[in-house]
Parts: C-alpha cells; structure tokens; sequence
C-alpha cells in the first residue's frame, strides 16, 4: 500500500483516480489531506510518507533537506485562487480589481485558511490592498480544510480558497478566479519519500496521474495539467 500526503487542492479528485490505479495496477493507497504546511510539519517531526504531493516549493525543499529522493520530483498540475458563495446569492463581477474589493467589503463574512497557501496570500493581498482593518474583524479564519464548507454551515458568506478545493464542495457557487493582476497560481508537484517502501509503485502512480487520458477530469476539477 502506498502511502500519501496530499495537498487538500487533490481532494475532489485523487480518491476516484486512485481507485482507478489499484484497479488496472493492483496496488491500492492510503491518503492523509492537509495544508502543505501541516504536512511538512508531520515530516519535520519524523512522520514519512511514500509519496507526498505538496507545492513545487515544499517537495523541492523536502530533496535539499533529504526528505525526498533526488530525482523523484514529478509537476503535476497547476491551479489558482478563487471566491465562493451560496449557491442561491448573488454573483459579484469580480473582473478587475476593483470589483474584487467591493465584493469582500460588501460580504457580511468571509473565510480563508490560515495555513493554506491560498490563505496566507489572501491575507497578504488583503494587507497590500490596505483593507486588513475592514477584513479580520469579519473574517472565519481555520488553519485548514475546505473552507467552502463554512458557507453551507452557514458560518461564512464568502470563501477564499484554490479553485480545485472550492470545487470539492459542489453546492456552493464559484464566482470565479481573482482577477489576474492580484491573482496566484500554484504548481503542484510529486515527490517520493527518502525512505519509501513503495518507490516503483509510487513513481508508476505519478505517472498515471499526469497521464493524459486524466487531463480532462483535472481541468473539470480546476486543476490544469502542467
């Protein structure tokens, strides 16, 4: 069994590809979701994995600290920063920037990570923007998950988060990606740990998920192929 950390951006989308891999492969995978932080936290305290797909930036760390082995490095896909809201409110035209701050002043609440990658540039962008003083005060703020999920619980109107995690909760509404001047895009990238048991296996699974016969479903997700 290989065993996976995963950036939480893979969650609408790796569990059905995997059952797909143990079917034509045999090998089935066992998958811990987090923010690239959180794994790289469980790394650092002596946690490993067989193979861990986190941002660009965190598996080339993980080989310059030996984490993972030299390389193993794989990019995968690439996806950017997205607003969402309830499925029956009204959609904000967050076209340009300026139409993006109006709509994150004007809701009565909104939720982003506070660990995430998507999160930690939403709040940067935020204090660039000089809007922080208007912004935390309404601001639902967990270090991870699906922040999405907070709008269907009734505890935020708006979320800030990947495009690929926002799709993960289907009954919510995509807005739409940031405006491209204030936007980010993240690669993500696979890596297989310095002490995996699983390397063959491991490295036939990150070949069959950038496989092109997969690429349709990824884009469908919000994850575009690199």
């Amino acid at each position: 069994m290989i065993k996976i950390y995963c950036s939480t951006a893979f969650k609408s989308i790796l569990p059905s590809l995997l059952d797909t891999f143990e079917k034509i492969h045999g090998v089935s995978a066992s998958v811990e979701f987090g923010t690239t932080n959180h794994m790289l936290n469980l790394i650092h305290q002596g946690d490993s994995a067989d193979l861990m797909i986190l941002t660009h930036e965190a598996i080339n760390a993980l080989i310059d600290t030996g984490y993972c082995k030299k390389g193993s490095l794989k990019d995968l896909c690439k996806t950017s920063i997205g607003m969402a809201i309830a499925a029956d409110a009204v959609k904000p035209d967050i076209q340009n920037t300026a139409g993006f701050i109006q709509a994150i002043l004007d809701t009565p609440s909104i939720t982003f990570t506070s660990k995430g990658a998507s999160g930690v540039y939403f709040r940067n962008l935020v204090e660039r923007l000089n809007l922080l003083d208007k912004i935390l005060p309404k601001a639902v703020i967990p270090e991870g998950g699906l922040v999405a999920e907070l709008i269907l619980s009734g505890k935020a109107h708006m979320a800030i988060q990947l495009i690929s995690e926002i799709k993960a909760v289907p009954q919510v509404q995509l807005v739409g990606p940031l405006p491209e001047e204030i936007n980010q895009t993240t690669l993500f990238t696979a890596g297989i740990g310095i002490n995996s048991t699983e390397s063959e296996a491991s490295e036939n699974l990150c070949h069959f998920l950038s496989n092109s016969s997969n690429q349709s479903l990824l884009i469908e997700k919000g994850l575009n192929p690199v």
